[in-house]
C-alpha cells in the first residue's frame, strides 16, 4: 500500500515581458492567470528607448512565465 503524500498545485501563469537595454532591465507588470480562471487581458505598453545610430544589431524581448 502506497502511503506517500502527493502535493498537487493548481497550474497558473505568471507572465511578463522583459528586455535589457544598455545594461538596464526593462519589464512589464506580471499578469497572473489561475487554472480555469478567466483569460487575462494583457493590454500594456512596453517602451524600449531607441538611439540612432543603433548600438546593437538586435533587440531581444523575452516572454517569461
Amino acid at each position: 500500500m502506497d502511503m506517500g503524500i502527493k502535493f498537487v498545485r493548481a497550474a497558473k501563469i505568471d507572465a511578463y515581458v522583459m528586455t535589457t537595454y544598455k545594461k538596464k532591465k526593462l519589464k512589464t507588470k506580471m499578469m497572473v492567470m489561475e487554472e480555469n480562471g478567466p483569460p487575462i487581458d494583457w493590454n500594456q505598453e512596453f517602451w524600449i528607448p531607441a538611439q540612432i545610430p543603433i548600438i546593437s544589431g538586435k533587440i531581444v524581448i523575452k516572454l517569461m512565465d
